[in-house]
């Protein structure tokens, strides 16, 4: 920031990656967001080492901002097999000029996914959240599964992911702040690629803005508990 120039590159690898007890990651730039990457690349491509099981804390952050002028940076958590995010996230864009960046929290077998991205961008168009696990579940909050990112239970088997689930807060708040998300699945590692929808999803997006929902299934959407998918106020795209 100190130089007006954009944001640094910070990679952890590993065969088990965790930011956890209030890890702070900070790759902001003042002409563009950095690039964060822990556990692999985009949808594990790339030379990067992939980690087996990536982790990150409700009270750990990344921000990749582009703080003046540009586009959002990128920040990647991927796993070959089981990520869990319960952290914040920023990638804006700039506040003068530019659009938000490109988020990836992923699983290729397992994902729970409680935290908060922003992907924004005040003067530029919207950056994008991806989710990308197996098989997938949108919860109500209140009935998700606890937080398994603990020091305790960080690598034990308590801590094992046996299933994918995402909270309908944790998408509503990127949704309401300007992120477009998209939750995409693959029949990988004994999944079919179904995403289930379990509870209501009731977006507000923020003014006159707007975000874009995108749902795509290697398989089937199933509305087994959720039977709504609207907007309160903004604009909300649907595909």
């Amino acid at each position: 920031l100190e130089d007006g120039g954009g944001g640094g590159t910070v990679e952890g690898t590993g065969a088990r990656v965790a930011a956890v007890e209030r890890t702070t990651i900070d790759a902001r730039g003042a002409t563009g967001g950095g690039t964060v990457r822990l556990g692999g690349e985009y949808k594990g491509g790339g030379d990067l080492r992939r980690a087996a099981r990536t982790r990150m804390s409700a009270d750990s952050t990344i921000a990749a901002d582009a703080v003046e002028t540009g586009d959002g940076g990128e920040v990647i958590l991927w796993a070959d097999q089981d990520t869990a995010f319960a952290g914040a996230i920023s990638a804006r864009g700039g506040a003068q000029g530019g659009d938000g960046g490109f988020v990836e929290t992923s699983g290729a077998q397992h994902l729970r996914a409680t935290g908060t991205v922003d992907a924004s961008a005040p003067a530029g168009a919207a950056g994008k959240w991806l989710l990308d696990p197996t098989d997938v579940t949108i919860v109500d909050v209140d009935t998700a599964d606890a937080d398994l990112v603990q020091a305790g239970t960080l690598w034990s088997p308590a801590g094992a992911l046996a299933t994918s689930e995402i909270t309908d807060d944790t998408i509503l708040a990127s949704i309401n702040l300007g992120t477009d998300v998209e939750i995409e699945t693959t029949s990988a590692g004994g999944g079919n690629g179904d995403i289930t929808l379990a509870t209501d999803i009731i977006a507000n997006v923020g003014g006159d803005g707007e975000a874009t929902l995108t749902l795509t299934a290697d398989r089937d959407i199933l509305m087994t508990g959720g039977d709504e998918i609207s907007d309160n106020s903004g604009l909300l795209n649907l595909t």
